[in-house]
């Protein structure tokens, strides 16, 4: 059975929910990251998937969060295929090796959110 997770703001308090039935059905237990939430809430997330009467809340009441929760080590691996190499100038060609970067925590947005450059960084 597949969870679909998400994290979430109401009314100044964050929740983990499961997406069911076009809502979201709230977790009871609070998991301050990632982590725990991986090894605790699961199974409170696989429970309440089956169990009729959760609370239930609406998209349009809530704020989206960002699952990741800091701290985090965030890895990409970017120029992976060969539009976006072309585009920045690489050999349209798969490379031999795989380009691998980190970002920091400051780059995680919720799922609608903006992502703010830093004024110390221009784009050339």
């Amino acid at each position: 059975m597949g969870l679909k997770i998400v994290r979430f703001q109401q009314q100044n308090n964050i929740y983990w929910g499961v997406v069911k039935e076009q809502k979201i059905a709230v977790l009871t237990e609070q998991y301050d990251r990632l982590a725990r939430f991986l090894k605790y809430g699961i199974s409170e997330a696989k429970v309440i998937m089956i169990q009729e009467n959760n609370r239930m809340v609406s998209f349009d009441d809530v704020k989206l969060l960002s699952p990741f929760t800091s701290p985090a080590q965030i890895i990409c691996q970017g120029v992976n295929y060969s539009t976006l190499r072309e585009e920045t100038g690489f050999d349209k060609n798969r490379p031999p090796y795989n380009l691998i970067y980190g970002k920091t925590t400051s780059s995680l947005t919720g799922a609608v959110d903006d992502t703010v450059r830093p004024r110390s960084f221009s784009v050339k």
